[in-house]
Parts: structure tokens; C-alpha cells; sequence
């Protein structure tokens, strides 16, 4: 299962998996993250999902989440602001938040 084209997750594991001389078997396309949980949690497919997704999923349906450690898939983040005017308190404070995030590993990145 996979988000639907074009999507820079899903170029990104196709390239790590060619890398790998592994071919995904995508039997379904969804941009919904609620709908690819769903169908995960009827069982007969998996979903790659970053750690917030899998928390949130697990809390409401009956799924169990193993850690992909090999490889390792780095997942990147953007933060985008407008080049015109100042740079307002909430835009200093988010970014300030998700460097601390990143920095600290408390996205998820450390779990088991």
C-alpha cells in the first residue's frame, strides 16, 4: 500500500528498494493515511508510516508496528514560509519546536 503518485514518499522507497534490488509490491494506492490504517488493520497488507500515524492507528485499531531497520528509510521534513513581509512569532516558534523535535529524537525515531 502506498500514497498515490506523484509523491515524494513513494519515490523515495522506490529508489531505496531498487537500490536494494527489492521490488514493492503496491496492490493499492491512498493519500489517506485513516484509509491505508484502516485496510491494514483488515489485514492482508502492510503500510510504511511515519511514527505519529502509527501511534494515532494503533490507539484505534488492532495493529501491531514492527521498526524498519534495514534498511534504514531517513524521512525529511520542509518547512516553507513566504519570502515577502516579516517573519512572525508562530513561524519562529514552529521552527524553533521541530529542531528541538528533530534534535531530540522524540519523533519516534528512537523507538523500538
Amino acid at each position: 500500500m502506498s500514497f498515490c503518485r506523484p509523491n515524494s514518499w513513494r519515490d523515495h522507497l522506490e529508489e531505496i528498494s531498487a537500490e536494494r534490488g527489492v521490488s514493492l509490491n503496491v496492490v493499492l494506492e491512498a493519500d489517506s493515511l485513516s484509509l491505508q490504517t484502516q485496510i491494514v488493520s483488515e489485514g492482508g497488507a502492510y503500510a510504511l508510516l511515519g511514527p505519529y500515524a502509527v501511534d494515532a492507528s494503533s490507539k484505534q485499531r488492532r495493529l501491531r508496528s514492527a521498526k524498519l531497520v534495514a534498511p534504514v528509510v531517513t524521512r525529511h521534513i520542509a518547512l516553507a514560509m513566504s519570502r515577502h513581509g516579516s517573519m512572525t512569532l508562530a513561524c519562529r516558534t514552529v521552527m524553533q519546536v521541530a529542531r528541538e523535535i528533530a534534535k531530540s529524537g522524540a519523533a519516534g525515531l528512537g523507538r523500538k
